[in-house]
Order: structure tokens, then sequence, then C-alpha cells
């Protein structure tokens, strides 16, 4: 009898909705998706040094593209953070138009085509990461160790190799690899630009230190990994990603801090204070090029020379999604007369390709999903789910302040590992023990 009622109540849940097992295999074939995909990024940089072909190109665009309206209609089917999906598809569709309408009356369509792959497509993701849920963090972790210890064995494999072997072997001298200085290399591993590499190490290093079994339960492992990871960042001499790091690890040190003031958090407190001038003056010592001002004041110099003025059409709407930034790079690296300003400021790029309307539109969406992880940390009581929250909240920051010396949401695919966490993070709303 008890058998009967409650096949009826699975009868009748079924027909309320779409069918169950539909969504479970939708699921797990978007998981596979993401897990091939991810593993692909890594090594993409490497591949189209060798066959820069447009089916290579546009593969990853098209996969992430399927995977993120897969994961909108899964999200749909099962109602599940539906008010989080119509708030981040709306500021979405004002962020895409407000880039169409400047490209309207000074861009190009192939520029805007860009803007939406380097910038809207890897935001996308956030969309996978409601999929993946906390739960799915544990999974993804042996990936991400894979992806940590392969990009730094390659990484170490051309250190080995050096500069002029690597451009033998078909390599771009100022494109894939070049000299911080005159002597020390910069070096992309398989990401397949130094910049990227960095990024995505400081992320990878970041997730599997915070999230992984063994490194949540020996402190010392914990330890080994943060150490390795400051390590080959000032290998790298990315100091946009050191920064990022840097940041990151203050954050959640203070979150911790914040949670567990008890005699033997103030021990270790104590021994931090004693540990971080010993690591500022091995930095400092490290190369004196590393904290040189020089390129930052350059930035200052060009920054203000190209902002449109506020009050004109350009300064409320911008120049159109692409308009400047990697986008416009690429575009200009296919022979098309349009500029190739990088830009170097996530903000100075928001406002000259949205306007300062633009601009507000990108600032509130990112303190909404502050506010949001603020808001599930402190809903949250099950310890795993909290540390994801700080480990997210404390990348967000790390980006704001980053976003000051280069475009951090432009880095690929350092964006897209950004955004799946973000949206990770945002899809655990108040689950308890």
């Amino acid at each position: 009898m008890s058998t009967d009622i409650f096949n009826k109540e699975i009868n009748k849940k079924q027909s309320l909705d779409f069918p169950l097992q539909y969504n479970y295999q939708l699921e797990k074939f978007i998981k596979v998706m993401n897990v091939v995909l991810l593993f692909y990024l890594c090594i993409y940089g490497t591949i189209i040094i060798y066959y820069d072909g447009m089916i290579f190109r546009s593969l990853k665009d098209v996969v992430m593209l399927i995977i993120s309206l897969l994961s909108i209609v899964l999200i749909v089917s099962r109602k599940y953070m539906y008010n989080d999906l119509k708030v981040i598809l709306f500021f979405l569709f004002y962020i895409t138009i407000f880039g169409l309408i400047g490209h309207l009356m000074t861009g190009t369509p192939l520029n805007y085509i860009y803007g939406f792959k380097v910038t809207i497509l890897p935001l996308l993701m956030l969309f996978l990461g409601y999929i993946l849920r906390g739960k799915s963090v544990s999974d993804l972790i042996i990936l991400f160790k894979f992806l940590y210890v392969l990009i730094i064995s390659v990484w170490v494999i051309q250190y080995i190799l050096g500069i002029e072997k690597l451009m033998e072997l078909g390599f771009v001298y100022g494109v894939n690899v070049r000299n911080f200085g005159q002597e020390i290399p910069r070096l992309p591993s398989l990401v397949g630009i130094p910049s990227a590499y960095g990024m995505l190490l400081a992320v990878l290093g970041i997730m599997v230190e915070r999230n992984d079994k063994l490194c949540q339960r020996y402190v010392l492992v914990r330890w080994l990994v943060k150490i390795n990871t400051l390590v080959f960042l000032l290998l790298s001499t990315q100091r946009t990603s050191i920064i990022f790091w840097v940041v990151t690890q203050i954050c959640m040190f203070v979150f911790y801090i914040r949670n567990s003031l008890r005699q033997k958090q103030l021990l270790i407190l104590s021994a931090t204070f004693l540990i971080v001038p010993f690591i500022v003056i091995v930095i400092a010592n490290f190369d004196t090029r590393l904290y040189s001002t020089s390129s930052f004041s350059h930035r200052l110099e060009h920054w203000f020379i190209h902002l449109p003025y506020l009050f004109s059409f350009e300064g409320l709407l911008g120049l159109g999604l692409g308009a400047v930034g990697a986008a416009t790079i690429r575009v200009h690296q296919l022979g098309y007369d349009v500029s190739n300003y990088y830009v170097d400021n996530q903000f100075f790029a928001f406002y000259q390709q949205g306007g300062i309307l633009g601009t507000i539109l990108w600032i509130i969406f990112l303190m909404l999903i502050m506010y949001k992880l603020i808001s599930n940390y402190l809903l949250n009581e099950k310890k795993s789910f909290k540390n994801i929250e700080v480990t997210a909240l404390s990348m967000l920051i790390g980006v704001f302040i980053a976003g000051f010396f280069t475009n951090t949401l432009e880095v690929f695919p350092f964006n897209v590992f950004f955004w799946m966490f973000i949206g990770i993070a945002l899809s655990i709303n108040n689950q308890k023990k």
C-alpha cells in the first residue's frame, strides 16, 4: 500500500514538470561536455600555434554556447534558481544592447561579434555553474588538480628548452613568448599566452588549495600548494596574476580569522604576521622589475587620453562592445582597420565600450553578485559550502583590484573558470547540512 502511494507521488511530480529522467540525462551530458571543454580550453592556445584555422577557433565558442543554452533549459525545466536566472538574463540583455548601440554609430559588426565572444560568452558559463552546484566541486577538483600540475609541468619543460628553441618549434616572439627585461623568459605553458597562463595558474591554485580534501584535512599540504603557486607566479613575472592571487589570499585569510578567532587561530595569526614580511622581502629581491612602476606610469599617461568625453554620445553609450580590449586586437590582427587599444583597465574598458550607462549597469550587476555571495555565506551552515562562498567572494574582490591594471574579465580561459565557479557559488542557496 505504501509503495503504491509512493509511486503515485512520483508520477504526480513527473506530470508537473519535464520527465525527471530526461533532466538527469541532460545534466550528465552537460557535465561530460564541460570536462572536455575545460581541458580543451587549456590546450587551445598551443593548438592554434600550429593550426590557426577557423574550425578550431570557433569550436570552443560553439561548445560554450551549447553548454550555456542547455544549462538555461535545464534551469527553466526544473525551476531551479529561476529568479536568479531572470535577473542575470536581464542584465546580460541590456549589457549587450548597450554594446550594440555604440557600434551602430561608430563601430564595426566584427568588433561586436568578437566582443561578445570575449566578454559575454564566458559570462554565460555562470549558468553552467548553477547546474554543477556545490556538490560537483569535489568532482571537478580532480580535473583542476590535473590541469594545475599539467600547466606547471609544461612551463618547466619550456623553461628548460628556452625561448630560442620554442621559436624554432613555431612559437611567435611577442605573442607566445617574450622576455621580461633582458633575461627572464615569459612562457605560455599550454595556454598559448604568458598572461593567460599566469591568471589560469592563479585561479587553479586557489581552487585546489581551498577545495581539495587533502588540502582541507592537512594544513601542511594546503601551504605547500599555496607556496608552490606563489613561486611559479613569481617565475611567470605576470604582475596582474600575482596581484589577483595575493588579494584573494588576503580576503580568504580575513574571513578565516573572522570566523574562528580563538587561541589557536591567534597563534596562526601571529605566525602569519611574522611570515608576511619575509615573503615581501623575497618578492622584493626576486627581481626589482616586478614592482617597478614604470608600466603603471605609462598606462596613466594613455588612459585619460583615450577616454571619451562624458557628455558625448560615446561617453553616454560607449563605442560598442569589443571596440577596445582583446576583441579589437584580434580584429586588428585579421587585417581590419580598427583600433588595437587594449586599455589595461577593466573599468575604463567598460566605460569605453558601454559608456557611463553601461559601466553603471556592469557595476550594479557585479555588486548584486557580491551581495548574493555574502547572503549565501551568511545563510549556509555547511562548512564546505561556506568555503565555496568565501573562495568565490575573495576571487571576485581579487578581480576588482586586478582590474585596475588589466582587463581581467577578458583574459581567456581564466574568465571561463572564474564565471563557472561564481555560478557554482551562487547556486548554493541556503543549503543546510
